[in-house]
């Protein structure tokens, strides 16, 4: 991907955007998709209803939002990468949706309006935020009194493979590194419950889904990360070019060895009610 195209969602994020990364997009909802779902079904989301999904990337959970809350609800899909909003668009055309728009902005100045949405949405965008406990507070103030903000994030290095490998054991130490060196945290996730304590939710409840594979396309989620993920953090002096190129043919191998299992990494699930 060309840096200008990466550059479009700022210097935190090293992951491609728009046509380069709509594939890994795809196959990250397939994996993680049905935890998301079962977390905005507990909150109570029904038709009817006002949604805000930020950071919404090619658009599959607003699609999947504007379908449950109907003709008569909203989905306001916003994400800073206008490459990503193209394939939002053209998702919801497909699926004949007219009740999900896709908006450029930021997690920290969404330009939404405050107090006026039932329920608030936002998965893995925590983990690529310098701010992130500046950005809930954000995505907090758009809920009317009564709504739902529902986070879900990682915790990147709850991943492993078994039998354990040196791929994915690394994987999670150059992450670590890479993330330390963009300010961003990866295993946002531990910290998540706590974040939505400080913002004076209330009914604040929690659940974890860690996924595993061993074989199939979702087992490749995190080698065609690590792929997309190369040129930002080599570019930050993560890695070397010769240990990528070993570790990418690892993680290739353990991905089409059906004895082995790849244990994804844990995503975490917080929800809270903003008070009456």
């Amino acid at each position: 991907m060309a840096d200008g195209e990466r550059a479009t969602v700022g210097d935190d994020y090293v992951l491609a955007t728009g046509d380069e990364g709509a594939e890994r997009l795809h196959l990250l909802d397939e994996v993680y998709g049905t935890s998301s779902r079962a977390a905005v079904t507990a909150a109570g989301l029904s038709a009817g209803w006002r949604v805000a999904d930020v950071g919404c990337g090619v658009g599959d959970m607003s699609c999947w939002l504007a379908e449950q809350v109907g003709p008569r609800g909203s989905v306001t899909a916003i994400d800073v990468g206008a490459d990503q909003l193209v394939h939002g668009r053209a998702q919801a055309a497909r699926r004949g949706l007219g009740n999900v728009s896709f908006v450029e902005g930021s997690a920290y100045e969404p330009g939404l309006p405050p107090g006026e949405f039932d329920l608030v949405f936002c998965r893995f965008l925590l983990c690529h935020l310098q701010r992130p406990a500046d950005a809930l507070a954000q995505m907090a103030a758009l809920l009317r009194p009564g709504g739902t903000l529902v986070a879900q994030d990682m915790v990147m290095t709850s991943m492993f493979s078994d039998p354990p490998s040196r791929a994915y054991r690394r994987f999670a130490e150059l992450g670590v590194e890479l993330g330390a060196v963009l300010g961003v945290d990866y295993d946002v996730g531990r910290r998540l419950f706590g974040m939505f304590s400080d913002l004076g939710l209330t009914e604040l409840s929690v659940s974890v889904h860690q996924p595993a594979f061993a074989t199939g396309e979702k087992k490749r989620l995190w080698e065609y990360t690590f792929h997309e993920a190369t040129p930002g953090a080599t570019a930050a002096g993560i890695g070397t070019e010769e240990e990528v190129a070993e570790l990418t043919a690892e993680l290739a191998a353990i991905s089409e060895d059906d004895s082995a299992l790849v244990v994804q990494p844990a995503l975490v699930a917080v929800s809270g009610v903003a008070p009456e």
